[in-house]
C-alpha cells in the first residue's frame, strides 16, 4: 500500500499547480481532465477510497484535498496513512473526511464558491420525493437560486460537493440516496431552505 500512496502523491505533486491554475482561469474542463488523473491512483491504494478537491477556500487561490471516509473505520485509517505520507503546497490543504458545516447553507457557498467567483448562490431549497423504506434514505429535490443561469449537467454535479460539505460525508452517506435538479419553483412541490434539511434527518431518524 505505501507503494501506492506513493505513486499518488507523485501523480498529485505533478498537476496541483495546474489545478489551481485551472480553476483561478475558469478552465473547467481542463479541471476536470486534471482531476481524473487521480482516479487510478487513488483506486489503487483501495478501490472505495474517493476524493473531493474544494477550490478557492475562504476566496483565495487555494484548495483543499479531502479524502472522503464515509465514517467508515477502514476509510478512516487509509486516509490516515495517505495524510501521513503527504508533502507540503503552500497553497493547499489535507484532511480526511468532512464534518458537518456549522453554518447556513448560504454562508457555505459564499465561502467556498462552488460554480466559481462569477456565479452566487443565493439559497437552496429542497424537498423530499421519496424514503427508501429498504434504506431509510432521501430522495431529494432541489432548486438553486442563482445570479447566472447554468446547466442542469453543471448543478447536478455541482451539488454533490455542496452536500458532502453540508452535511459531512459521513452523515451524507448515511442519509441521502440521490437528488434530482429543478429549474423553477413548482408550485406543487413545497421547497424550504436546505438548512433545515439537518432538522429533517433528524426528525427522520428519530422516527
Amino acid at each position: 500500500m505505501k507503494t501506492a500512496i506513493n505513486e499518488f502523491w507523485t501523480t498529485f505533486s505533478l498537476i496541483q499547480k495546474n489545478l489551481i491554475f485551472a480553476n483561478s482561469t475558469g478552465n473547467q474542463h481542463h479541471q476536470t481532465d486534471l482531476c481524473s488523473r487521480l482516479d487510478s491512483p487513488i483506486s489503487a491504494v483501495h478501490p472505495k477510497l474517493n476524493f473531493l478537491i474544494i477550490f478557492q477556500y475562504n476566496n483565495t487561490d487555494t484548495a483543499k484535498l479531502i479524502f472522503l471516509t464515509l465514517g467508515k473505520p477502514t476509510l478512516k485509517l487509509i486516509a490516515g496513512l495517505i495524510l501521513a505520507e503527504a508533502p507540503s503546497f503552500p497553497l493547499w490543504q489535507f484532511q480526511a473526511g468532512i464534518k458537518p458545516y456549522k453554518h447556513s447553507i448560504i454562508s457555505l457557498c459564499a465561502n467556498y464558491r462552488f460554480l466559481g467567483p462569477e456565479t452566487n448562490i443565493y439559497q437552496i431549497y429542497f424537498a423530499v420525493q421519496k424514503i427508501y423504506k429498504t434504506t431509510n434514505k432521501l430522495h431529494l429535490i432541489l432548486y438553486l437560486e442563482m445570479d447566472k443561469q447554468r446547466s442542469k449537467s453543471e448543478l447536478n454535479d455541482v451539488m454533490h460537493p455542496i452536500l458532502l460539505c453540508f452535511l459531512g460525508d459521513a452523515y451524507y452517506h448515511q442519509h441521502i440516496s440521490r437528488y434530482r435538479i429543478v429549474r423553477r419553483k413548482y408550485s406543487r412541490i413545497k421547497l424550504i431552505p436546505l438548512d433545515e434539511l439537518k432538522h429533517l434527518i433528524q426528525y427522520k431518524t428519530f422516527n
